[in-house]
């Protein structure tokens, strides 16, 4: 069992209380990662800012017993990752890697206007933060999967990638200020 945080950053309040939820982690052997917030009430992060607090979240958190791990490598879910362009993140991604920074960055499958597969072309995989707003996300997820899967025979590549699904009974940000009030039902 485990969870994932929003994390907004070294000097956020997100990162004040993360020692001690990862150390109850511990505690009671639960397992939890870190959620990237890219965006912001000020806007979208800058790519030397996300290197920044990337660098900061695999120095200080990325070898807890705790955190999520996929192959001995943290897992990290990037929050609004279409903010970027693919190149952006490929040039930030090879950066880390270089400076000795690895993790397993996932993105956002879904982008403005619809789904984007060709993520997955930089990010180690792709996953959904919301779905309440798909209507057929089943046939998309089941499509998905498979290009997914396929993704190292398509391409002649020998990386393989993965698709993390996202289960999501219901959505009320009707409490969260600055916040439109979407709501969706469980049912």
């Amino acid at each position: 069992d485990g969870f994932f945080s929003s994390w907004s950053g070294p000097e956020s309040y997100t990162n004040d209380i993360l020692k001690t939820v990862f150390e109850i982690a511990e505690e009671k052997e639960f397992s939890m990662g870190i959620y990237l917030e890219t965006f912001q009430h000020s806007g979208p992060k800058n790519e030397d800012e996300i290197v920044q607090w990337l660098k900061y979240i695999i120095s200080n958190y990325g070898s807890h017993p705790s955190y999520v791990k996929v192959d001995g490598r943290p897992l990290l879910p990037i929050y609004n990752s279409m903010r970027l362009p693919l190149e952006k993140w490929r040039d930030i991604f090879e950066e880390l890697r270089r400076e000795g920074y690895d993790a397993v960055f996932l993105g956002i499958g879904k982008g403005f206007g619809g789904y984007n597969i060709e993520n997955i072309e930089v990010f180690d995989g792709i996953f959904e933060y919301s779905v309440s707003n798909l209507l057929e996300h089943l046939d998309l997820y089941k499509s998905t999967s498979r290009a997914v899967s396929n993704y190292h025979i398509l391409n002649g590549s020998n990386e393989s990638k993965f698709f993390t699904a996202t289960v999501q009974p219901g959505y009320d940000e009707r409490l969260l200020p600055g916040r439109g009030g979407s709501f969706k039902d469980r049912e």
